[in-house]
């Protein structure tokens, strides 16, 4: 398994590729799935911002608001209401993207990687290594892709998913 700093040497290396290529002004072109580079950017950026309160709901502390870790405009999801598949989400942010600037994006973003980075920080060893955690499936449907791994194997694939990854992706679709 990957260690802390393995992972944040990962993160960056993707992030001092990508953050250079992310011009305002410069973010109206279409990528693959249809979205513009700009509505592309606030989806990572909400993706970025749910690794804290993963992280925190992985080791059994309190909820976070979404006032405290969300950057968009409304999240749209009420205590006790269920997650939405990840299709509403890339919507709804994709609708924040077009109705603010570009520097308004790329802010956000700056934002929801510094935090998704500090998080990744807090990963100790233990939650680093894979098994014997516990595998808790608590809402967590057979289907997900975490459904057969451990707790602390999901902190890891959650920090992957939700910061290089994405990064990388985008990178590879950018003109």
């Amino acid at each position: 398994m990957t260690s802390t700093e393995e992972l944040l040497k990962r993160i960056d290396a993707s992030w001092h590729k990508l953050r250079p290529a992310l011009i305002p002004g410069q973010l109206d072109s279409r990528v693959a799935d249809g979205r513009t580079v700009k509505e592309s950017l606030a989806t990572i950026a909400f993706w970025n911002e749910t690794v804290a309160p993963v992280f925190a709901w992985m080791r059994g502390e309190p909820e976070l608001p979404a006032s405290e870790w969300y950057g968009g405009g409304d999240l749209g999801i009420g205590d006790g209401d269920p997650w939405p598949k990840d299709d509403v989400h890339h919507a709804r942010e994709a609708a924040w993207a077009r109705s603010v600037s570009d520097g308004e994006v790329l802010t956000r973003l700056d934002h929801a990687h510094e935090r998704a980075v500090a998080t990744v920080a807090t990963l100790t060893a233990d939650e680093c290594r894979p098994g014997p955690g516990p595998a808790d499936n608590t809402s967590i449907g057979p289907g997900h892709p975490w459904a057969r791994l451990t707790s602390n194997e999901r902190m890891v694939s959650k920090a992957n998913s939700c910061t290089y990854q994405l990064y990388d992706a985008l990178l590879e679709q950018l003109p």
